[in-house]
């Protein structure tokens, strides 16, 4: 029995008061540029409204998670003390606000004011394991914010991010109670896959909408073929590059592919379904090999477990998934010519540089093993160790497309060392919601287990902000709560069992 309290007038008021301080804040800062006070102003009164009209309903903080989820792909943020005209790359700039920190700021101070004011509302848990590892993580970046980093400021951005990713995903393990907020979390994501598939859909076909000049960013890039076929174009929805894309498709699509495994009624069936192709469209428009081969190992690995848990051989699962993988690489190869081409053509000296990029990251590492050369300044620092015979550095300035690699030569091996137990720890998690849970528990730990492979995979071909991928500490603030939702479980079935003179 669901015993939560609902929301309240007494509680709305410190949610009120938690955004009257906020747009106080930004009076007080001033100097910010006309659109940011307006999207400031207008995301205030708009998350205020949400609340005032939900203010009696007990389906308020439902709503509040399903925009707090809907806003992680939106290509619009707040970015207090943004630089401009650098002369690197860099993959944190500033400290960003963004419209999921909106949504998420009136519920954590809701949270912590039941914290503060009911006894039975105390009770936080989280792995201890995984405690020790975020803590270790966050002193060594750190320690090179203070010691290694010849520009601080860049290192404290990606700090600053990393220390936001841990507290949501914090949060979200103790916020997270039932099924329904489960469920709630799953339908948004879902949400998002739909969105973005049609913002992917009208940039391919029309282009009138989510255009570069409408979006103040990029909308996807174009590559050339080898051997001077014409050019690729390959689609970035709202996130601006299409590998960012791919890996947010990547990181959602299991999860709804599992809940739809699940899913008893019809007209949510339909509702997931359809998210489920169009975000399958959006991926194939990434033109991201390698999100299209992490997403075929994940599912294999997560359909074999799923087979298992229901009882069924796991070789028709597998099968049934290889003629479907089959049909619908023989009508895209024949049918798209993106997909085509970058499976038979690629394009123009991607891969060629990969390999001398991995190779500036080793002697980067085997130079500073320890510390690394500075957090956030990876391209900052690489030029004086490429000595590969392309001079890579001087024609592609990026990071290496491997991101443990890239934590290794920022931070040192014993980070890198710390983030792979992270997800080693991730996976034995997932695994485990996943084989004792049921239905949307289960359905948790079936797709993140799915998303981490997908992750994984993806990320020795690709570099991305594992200390501010806002979508994958989201998901494992889910598995998280999944994890104490058993353990509650678990512990309610042992009480029962006990003879009534020994519960407590």
């Amino acid at each position: 029995m669901n015993n939560r309290p609902a929301f309240s007038t007494v509680t709305l008021l410190p949610l009120l008061f938690g955004l009257a301080v906020g747009l106080g804040l930004v009076a007080v800062l001033g100097g910010l540029p006309t659109k940011w006070g307006v999207f400031l102003v207008v995301g205030s009164l708009f998350v205020s409204m949400l609340l005032l009209v939900g203010a009696f309903s007990t389906h308020l903080r439902g709503s509040m998670l399903f925009f707090a989820v809907l806003g992680l792909p939106t290509f619009y943020s707040i970015t207090f003390q943004f630089r401009e005209l650098i002369p690197f790359t860099v993959l944190a700039n500033g400290f960003p606000v963004s419209i999921t920190d909106v949504f998420l700021a009136p519920l954590v101070i809701g949270w912590l004011y039941r914290l503060m004011t009911d006894p039975r509302q105390r009770q936080i848990s989280f792995p201890k394991d995984w405690m020790w590892i975020i803590v270790l993580l966050l002193l060594v970046n750190f320690a090179s914010c203070l010691f290694v980093s010849r520009i601080p400021f860049f290192s404290l951005s990606m700090l600053y991010l990393q220390a936001k990713m841990y507290f949501i995903m914090f949060f979200l393990a103790n916020y997270l109670q039932d099924e329904h907020d489960f469920r709630v979390m799953g339908y948004a994501f879902a949400a998002v896959l739909l969105f973005e598939g049609l913002v992917v859909m009208e940039q391919r076909v029309l282009g009138v909408i989510f255009t570069q000049e409408n979006m103040s960013r990029a909308i996807g890039i174009r590559s050339l073929v080898a051997g001077g076929g014409g050019t690729i174009f390959r689609a970035a929805g709202t996130l601006s590059h299409p590998n960012d894309m791919a890996m947010y498709i990547n990181l959602c699509l299991p999860l709804v592919a599992f809940m739809y495994a699940i899913e008893t009624k019809l007209l949510r069936k339909i509702y997931l379904l359809s998210c489920i192709l169009i975000g399958v469209y959006a991926l194939m428009s990434s033109g991201s090999r390698g999100a299209w081969v992490g997403m075929g190992v994940g599912f294999a690995a997560g359909i074999f477990l799923w087979m298992r848990k229901q009882g069924r051989n796991p070789v028709v699962g597998m099968s049934i998934m290889f003629m479907s993988v089959v049909v619908v690489f023989t009508a895209l190869f024949f049918g798209s010519a993106t997909f085509h081409d970058r499976i038979i053509k690629g394009d123009k000296e991607a891969a060629q540089v990969r390999i001398p990029l991995m190779e500036v990251a080793t002697e980067m590492i085997q130079a500073n093993p320890a510390m690394g050369v500075g957090l956030n300044l990876y391209t900052r620092e690489m030029v004086p160790y490429d000595r590969t015979n392309y001079m890579v550095t001087s024609s592609f300035p990026e990071p290496v497309h491997n991101t443990f690699l890239l934590v290794a030569a920022e931070t040192g091996l014993p980070a890198m060392a710390l983030l792979s137990v992270f997800i080693i720890l991730a996976f034995k998690k997932s695994i485990r919601v996943a084989k004792e849970g049921e239905g949307i528990v289960s359905a948790i730990g079936l797709g993140v287990l799915t998303s981490l492979i997908c992750w994984l995979i993806h990320n020795q071909v690709n570099h991305s902000t594992v200390y501010g991928d806002s979508t994958f500490y989201v998901l494992l603030g889910m598995l998280t709560a999944a994890i104490n939702y058993l353990n509650r479980q678990q512990l309610n079935e042992l009480e029962a069992l006990a003879p009534p003179n020994n519960r407590a």
